[in-house]
């Protein structure tokens, strides 16, 4: 009896998080079209290291943007690439798109040397492997309009949903619930994390904060680390661009494998960066689908309990679903694969809490990396 009540007022904790983040989600303005004089110049960092199968479709949507020319510049940074990156990009070099090599190793470095060359007030950082919608800086335009004093605005980020497949559809959920966490501890103020793959900051503010510097041992998380600096800075300062044409398109990783091994890379910052508040959320969803797995297990063995825990799991199930339903939906896509999806998820968080802890040195695109 004792666990089962610990399940439930487990259960009963994770629903109210949700229920709170969903209503911080909600809450947060979505940004409307309209039209504005003189639009802020925005100068585009794109870091590259092996993207050659990928940088042509992304400056091919930024080509297509309905945003005036004179007010955008796009750098390209080569990060040691070793495949033809630049053979793919120079087709559309021209006098607002350059690219240079970067003089330094890993991300970081490369998006230095891009805002140390770019000429604009606004920087965004956008990831080789992602497409944008038209209007996409016409919105960026819109916020800092709208709110002079944006310091930082994190854009969101949404995965291309293919054919069903459980792996792609379990991404587009996850990326989609994100999302939604981004933009509730934004509106609150109570936590800030957000996505390099399209983050809007002022240059000005990046320097008065000293950029990356101190987070160097650290391959990932230009991102996160950069948002907290800024939020420590200027609390009130820091933005959600909440819009489905602001977002930026990425492919889902093909496989199980390439899955886990990109959480993996991302899950080494994770002590780095956390706030209590948002280790609160991590640790509450652990725990949760770490003690149903555990009473799932014994009630193989006690079947009077089994009942208890298949009620709860029943429970979790649809707290997931139309909290899901809502995000996914808000994004223009289908929420497909759910009960296949919530059973791999299970095993994936319980992954990414042992790896968030534990996480050792790891290779990626052909560079060794570290956590720690």
């Amino acid at each position: 009896m004792i666990g089962i009540i610990l399940l439930f007022s487990l259960l009963a904790l994770y629903a109210i998080n949700i229920y709170r983040i969903y209503i911080g989600w909600k809450s947060t303005p979505e940004i409307q079209l309209s039209e504005i004089k003189n639009p802020t110049a925005f100068s585009i960092i794109i870091p590259c290291r092996n993207e050659a199968g990928n940088i042509s479709k992304c400056l091919a949507s930024l080509s297509q943007l309905s945003f005036p020319s004179e007010s955008f510049e796009i750098i390209i940074v080569d990060d040691g690439s070793t495949d033809d990156l630049v053979t793919q990009v120079t087709p559309f070099l021209g006098q607002r798109i350059v690219c240079i090599t970067s003089k330094g190793q890993g991300k970081k470095a490369a998006l230095n040397e891009g805002i140390s060359l770019a000429k604009f007030a606004y920087i965004i950082t956008l990831d080789a492997d992602c497409i944008v919608n038209t209007q996409w800086l016409t919105f960026y335009a819109i916020i800092i309009y709208q709110n002079p004093g944006a310091r930082l605005i994190a854009g969101p980020v949404i995965i291309t949903q293919k054919s069903p497949s459980v792996v792609n559809d379990f991404q587009v959920m996850e990326m989609a619930a994100n999302m939604t966490i981004n933009a509730n501890g934004i509106y609150r103020k109570e936590y800030f994390i957000c996505n390099g793959a399209n983050l809007c900051f002022e240059k000005q503010s990046f320097y008065e904060v000293n950029g990356y510097a101190g987070n160097e041992n650290i391959s990932s998380g230009d991102d996160v680390f950069l948002i907290s600096k800024m939020s420590m800075a200027f609390p009130r300062g820091i933005f959600f661009l909440k819009n489905v044409q602001a977002a930026v398109e990425t492919a889902p990783m093909p496989t199980i494998h390439s899955l886990f091994s990109q959480r993996k890379r991302w899950a080494s910052k994770t002590k780095a960066y956390a706030s209590k508040r948002i280790i609160v959320i991590q640790g509450l969803v652990f725990l949760t689908n770490l003690f149903l797995l555990l009473m799932m297990i014994y009630g193989i063995a006690y079947l009077h309990v089994l009942k208890f825990v298949m009620i709860a799991m029943l429970l979790k199930m649809l707290i997931d679903y139309l909290y899901l339903k809502s995000s996914t939906t808000f994004y223009g896509q289908k929420l497909r694969n759910f009960i296949p999806s919530f059973s791999m998820y299970l095993a994936y968080i319980l992954y990414l809490g042992v790896i968030a802890l534990n996480t050792k040195n790891y290779s990626w695109k052909g560079r060794p990396g570290f956590g720690k």
